[in-house]
Formats: C-alpha cells, sequence, structure tokens
C-alpha cells in the first residue's frame, strides 16, 4: 500500500469512527453460542430494554442456523444473521 493510499484509509477510517460516536442509540451485539449465553446476558439486557439509547442485537455467529435455538428463552429480542452484523458497526460485542 502507497503512503499516499494509507493516509487517505486513515482519514477515511478517522471520519467513521467521529460520526459513529455521535449515533444514538449505541449498538450491542449480543453473540449466543448456547442458550446459557443468554442466560448470562438476560439481566443486563432486561434492565437496559427500555433505555432509548442503547440498542441491542443478538446473533450466533458460530452456527447461525441454531439462532432459533441459542434465544428461544428471548422471543422478544432481535435477532441478526451473522453475514448482517458483520456489515454493521457496533459500540460493544458481548460474546
Amino acid at each position: 500500500m502507497t503512503a499516499a493510499l494509507r493516509t487517505m484509509v486513515r482519514g477515511v477510517r478517522e471520519i467513521d469512527k467521529r460520526l459513529s460516536r455521535r449515533s444514538i442509540p449505541r449498538r450491542i451485539l449480543v453473540d449466543g453460542h448456547t442458550p446459557v449465553n443468554f442466560t448470562m446476558i438476560a439481566p443486563v439486557y432486561r434492565a437496559m430494554q427500555d433505555d432509548p439509547r442503547v440498542a441491542f442485537y443478538f446473533t450466533a455467529s458460530h452456527e447461525a442456523s441454531r439462532i432459533d435455538y441459542v434465544y428461544h428463552e428471548a422471543p422478544d429480542v432481535r435477532r441478526i444473521h451473522p453475514r448482517l452484523a458483520a456489515l454493521l458497526k457496533f459500540d460493544a460485542y458481548v460474546t
């Protein structure tokens, strides 16, 4: 990569970082592998789910086909396919 290209990429990343810090709500991605993973984060999610400053998304990146199984105790959560999650920017990642 040339020096000019590196400088340009750094500039674009800095702009992206500054713009994303202003975003409300803050997006949190929870990546579960088994139902117990949701059980562990459930108290935090339940306490914060009505806070307009935070939006939770739930995925199962290791086995996308099991997302319904992993979150079967949480029918109200916003589920997102791992491929789509990979394209979005999140403020926090919990696994």
